[in-house]
């Protein structure tokens, strides 16, 4: 291989069957047959596309707000109301088991949770045959982040257990 011609790979995005062709450069130089997967992974019940959705809303929120509190020092709160200023009912639970909301512990929680979230989606919709079991994980994870993240996350892992989502991932390609 080339220098710069490296991809990233995750376990099974790409099929290494040699039965099917694959570029011709790749194959030349070193005898592996490996080419994208078909459009299949992307077919799921469209209960699926909503779990995807949910966790992009949840997962992107998460690692938005973390990146702000890093590089400005707090989260975004309402600028006006009777809660302006405020962080939401998550930040009395972190008091709650003595841990600063506005450490760098927390921020790092939002950040990393939200990533990995925005990552498990990406392979979610790839329907890889482990992104069920890290999408339920995340969800799970997110349940601390009341009230709306909890509210997302209670929807995503009912919607996960409905049996065509189930199924989607019983038989992925």
């Amino acid at each position: 291989m080339r220098p710069f011609e490296m991809l990233v790979i995750l376990p099974g995005m790409f099929t290494t069957d040699k039965h099917e062709p694959a570029h011709k450069a790749n194959e030349a130089e070193s005898g592996v047959y490996l080419r994208p997967r078909t459009t299949e992974c992307f077919k799921m019940h469209w209960i699926g596309w909503i779990v995807i959705v949910l966790a992009l809303l949840e997962g992107g929120w998460l690692a938005f707000d973390g990146a702000h509190a890093f590089v400005t020092g707090d989260y975004i709160t309402p600028e006006s109301g009777s809660y302006a200023g405020q962080l939401g009912p998550w930040a009395t639970l972190c008091n709650g088991m003595g841990i600063d909301p506005h450490s760098t512990l927390v921020k790092a929680v939002h950040v990393g949770l939200g990533s990995l979230w925005l990552l498990v989606v990406l392979c979610f919709a790839f329907r890889l045959s482990w992104a069920w079991t890290g999408m339920l994980t995340c969800a799970i994870a997110g349940l601390w982040y009341l009230p709306f993240g909890t509210l997302l996350s209670v929807v995503q892992i009912a919607l996960l257990f409905l049996p065509p989502v189930r199924q989607a991932f019983e038989t992925s390609p």
